[in-house]
C-alpha cells in the first residue's frame, strides 16, 4: 500500500549529470528538492549502486538538467541503462554547464552544484548541493512531471 501511495506524490523529472577523471555520466531522478534559500541548497537522492553516485562522491559536484514534458524518452534512456555498460550520451551532442558538467540538449534549465554534505538515508545517499550557477534555457516549455505509467 505504501508504494502505491508514494507513486501519487508529484515530482519533476531531472537528469543529474557529473564528470570525474575524464568520464561523464548521468542518471534520471525524480527525488530532488530545494532545501534552502540562503544559501541556495538542493538535495538529490541517489542509490550507491548507481555509477553516478561514486562519481559525485569523488568529484564533489553535479548538475541538474531540468527536462521538458516531451522528454520522456530521454528520461527513460538515462534511467533504465547503466553507465557501466552503455554510453548514455552516445549520439547526443552535449553542451556543458558553466562548471563544465554535461548539459543535455533541449533541457529547460540547468543547476550546477557543489556537494556540501552527504547523508546516508535508507538505501540512498542524499547529496546536498550548494547552487553555484543556474540558468533557464527555455522560458516557454513546460517541465516533465513524473508519471509512473511512463516508466513502469
Amino acid at each position: 500500500m505504501r508504494n502505491i501511495v508514494m507513486k501519487c506524490l508529484t515530482n519533476g523529472v531531472y537528469i543529474v549529470t557529473t564528470a570525474d577523471n575524464g568520464q561523464i555520466n548521468g542518471v534520471t531522478r525524480s527525488w530532488l528538492t530545494q532545501l534552502s534559500y540562503e544559501p541556495t541548497l538542493i538535495g538529490v537522492a541517489i542509490a550507491p549502486l548507481r555509477k553516478c553516485h561514486g562519481m559525485i562522491v569523488r568529484s564533489g559536484q553535479f548538475a541538474v538538467n531540468v527536462l521538458g514534458q516531451d522528454q520522456v524518452d530521454l528520461a527513460a534512456r538515462f534511467g533504465f541503462t547503466t553507465g557501466r555498460q552503455v554510453d548514455k550520451f552516445q549520439g547526443i551532442d552535449i553542451e556543458h554547464t558553466a562548471a563544465g558538467l554535461p548539459l543535455l540538449p533541449q533541457a529547460l534549465a540547468y543547476i550546477d552544484c557543489n556537494v556540501v554534505e552527504t547523508i546516508d538515508i535508507g538505501d540512498h545517499t542524499l547529496f546536498v548541493g550548494q547552487v553555484t550557477e543556474a540558468e533557464i534555457l527555455d522560458q516557454e516549455a513546460a517541465p516533465l512531471v513524473f508519471n509512473p505509467a511512463d516508466y513502469f
